[in-house]
């Protein structure tokens, strides 16, 4: 993440910190010296970079962890400056951040990114931006459809309470539940109509499509995780229907789906398969006696 604020020029104005004064540059060098032994540094601070899930977990900590630090200091500066008495300390760091999200743009693309410990709704899951993105993924690979990557990105800013720019901070507009549901109302249920009254109840498909999944995964020899309920054609005649008689669409019962099973091309790689043909040209060879 690139650190691309400009500190602020009068450097008359300190930072109050632990009993001393610091100048931005003062600052960021002590960051720099106490990074790995200053217990608060080198724990509290560092959890709460890594785990907002907004920097790089893989990024070095004196790379990452330096940007934010100076983004502290930057924002502790503007305190000063409309309060001469006010003191950082390890508290407010952490406070700090979480406040500024809302308000001040050196700190609210991160903090949009914090988990917030003062939800309203205390039995509702806290997560972060990158949280909810994988969240909605597994949303959708278990409800056959695919949400871009722009849709993921946009939904996930509006339920941190992150602007479009995905930087400016702002307040959450949605909830992942209310989110999923629209999704459950707009865009599978319309697709899967044989299901449609229990998704809008809040049913996923992959639990209402357990039978048909189940015999794929023990026909095909495949990991019922593996199939993508979106993609896999068989399945899709399964849960999207055919054109029948007439023009209606039908639905395979379970016999009728097993043997359509049995006749894509990936049932002849398995072991059944194999199994089945050897046991046929043994018959066959008995027959004829041999």
């Amino acid at each position: 993440m690139a650190d691309d604020f400009t500190p602020p020029g009068d450097t008359t104005i300190k930072i109050s910190y632990k009993g001393n004064k610091y100048t931005l540059t003062e600052w960021n060098t002590l960051f720099a010296t106490e990074a790995a032994t200053d217990p608060f540094i080198s724990t509290t601070f560092a959890n709460l970079l890594y785990n907002s899930g907004y920097f790089d977990t893989n990024a070095p900590f004196d790379t990452v962890g330096k940007t934010l630090w100076r983004r502290v200091g930057e924002w502790a500066l503007a305190q000063t400056k409309a309060n001469r008495n006010f003191v950082l300390d390890d508290k407010t760091v952490v406070n700090g951040i979480k406040s500024a999200a809302t308000s001040d743009t050196r700190l609210g693309d991160f903090g949009g990114y914090l988990k917030d410990d003062k939800a309203d709704d205390t039995t509702r899951e806290i997560l972060t931006k990158k949280d909810i993105i994988l969240d909605l993924r597994k949303f959708a690979f278990e409800n056959g459809f695919v949400i871009s990557e722009a849709d993921l990105v946009k939904k996930a800013n509006s339920i941190v309470g992150l602007k479009a720019d995905g930087k400016t901070a702002t307040t959450p507009t949605n909830t992942l539940e209310n989110v999923k549901q629209d999704y459950r109302n707009k865009v599978v249920a319309p697709k899967y109509k044989q299901f449609a009254d229990d998704i809008k109840a809040g049913a996923d498909l992959k639990d209402l499509a357990y039978d048909y999944i189940s015999l794929m995964s023990n026909e095909l020899e495949v990991d019922p995780e593996k199939i993508d309920l979106a993609k896999d054609p068989l399945l899709g005649k399964a849960l999207l229907g055919y054109a029948g008689a007439g023009g209606k669409t039908e639905y395979p019962n379970y016999s009728d789906f097993q043997k359509m099973v049995r006749q894509d091309a990936r049932w002849w790689n398995t072991n059944k398969a194999k199994d089945t043909i050897s046991s046929t040209a043994l018959n066959i060879k008995r027959v004829f006696g041999l």
